[in-house]
């Protein structure tokens, strides 16, 4: 939440409030605090931390500007991020303890978020400045390729594929999967952790689907990566705190089929079927889990070098779970979290 009384503020001569409504502020592109055309420097006061985890500001460059984004005013240890509007990570300041924080990046007309969060718990007052400098001479927006008759063409079209599968397969065409797959999009080379139940590593659609970790050499009784895992062979099992996490409620199979089940016209087939699957058992055969549980699994993931990471899970909000998915974000790993079950109009956490 921007500042202390809930407001955005901006800093001139005097502090005074700015159009910015207090129910703009949150933690979330679409609830984040509008600034509106940014056509000189800008300087915005806020505060971060605890239950309020992040601020997003966006703001809007009416042509093409060098932007120079700085994060100062810290008491404690705060990181910056520039979004563009389609939610990818134009550039990262997270430099340690309370140092200024500082992006610049040439950017085109658009809008854009700048991200403020705090590393682990930790809670500060900052001051976040957006000086942009404009171009002479705006250069014009790139063109779409041109068709053989000089129209112009869709960029990255989907090709047109037929029907995959039969009538139970109507979630993987809904969701254009095999377009995707025509384009070469299949999940080749890509890990997934999937934080859950564990995974039935015998699981005929998933054999060669689980992940092996490299570093280990089987059964040999072995910390052999050095990670402090003894032959985690196949993941690791936080729950019983060994070496096997297989799944013992179906739940957690079930999220890694949809991922990546292998497509060999039995059964169900994976959106991205050609992906790895790294399982990390963290909830009990009856669904339910610690924070510290959950959160030590996505640690592990993370360092074990799980591209994505998969929480089909939530609960209410944890300052340790935020600190583990805070880690995973700097280590550049994607997270995909559930949204819930419940019907709500606001997701659960941690999606929410």
């Amino acid at each position: 939440m921007l500042a202390a009384d809930m407001n955005c503020l901006e800093m001139g001569t005097a502090f005074h409030a700015a159009a910015v409504q207090a129910a703009d502020a949150g933690s979330s592109p679409s609830s984040a605090a509008d600034v509106g055309s940014i056509t000189a420097p800008r300087q915005l006061a806020g505060s971060v931390g605890g239950f309020d985890f992040s601020d997003y500001i966006r703001f809007t460059l009416d042509a093409p500007a060098r932007l120079e984004t700085s994060l100062t005013g810290m008491r404690a240890d705060l990181d910056l991020a520039i979004y563009n509007r389609d939610g990818q990570q134009l550039g990262l300041s997270n430099r340690s303890g309370s140092a200024e924080e500082r992006i610049g990046l040439d950017l085109s007309a658009g809008t854009y978020y700048a991200l403020v969060y705090p590393y682990r718990w930790a809670y500060s007052n900052y001051t976040l400045s957006l000086n942009p400098t404009f171009r002479d001479a705006p250069s014009p927006p790139p063109q779409p390729p041109a068709d053989g008759n000089g129209s112009p063409s869709p960029i990255a079209a989907l090709p047109d594929v037929p029907y995959y599968g039969g009538s139970n397969d109507w979630n993987i065409n809904s969701v254009n999967a095999p377009e995707a797959w025509a384009r070469g999009y299949t999940g080749q080379g890509v890990v997934v952790a999937v934080i859950d139940t564990g995974v039935d590593l015998s699981h005929p659609e998933l054999t060669s689907q689980i992940w092996v970790n490299p570093g280990e050499i089987p059964n040999n009784g072995r910390d052999d990566d050095l990670n402090g895992f003894v032959d985690d062979v196949n993941g690791w099992d936080f729950v019983g705190n060994d070496n096997n996490p297989t799944d013992l409620n179906g739940h957690g199979t079930h999220v890694a089929g949809t991922i990546a089940a292998a497509k060999n016209d039995v059964g169900a087939t994976g959106v991205a079927y050609g992906a790895e699957i790294m399982p990390v058992r963290v909830l009990n055969a009856n669904g339910s889990g610690s924070d510290i549980s959950v959160a030590n699994g996505i640690r592990y993931a993370v360092q074990a070098g799980a591209d994505i990471i998969n929480l089909s899970l939530g609960g209410t909000f944890s300052t340790v779970i935020q600190s583990a998915i805070d880690f995973a974000r700097q280590q550049n790993v994607f997270i995909v979290a559930a949204s819930g079950n419940e019907g709500a109009g606001t997701p659960s956490y941690p999606a929410r």
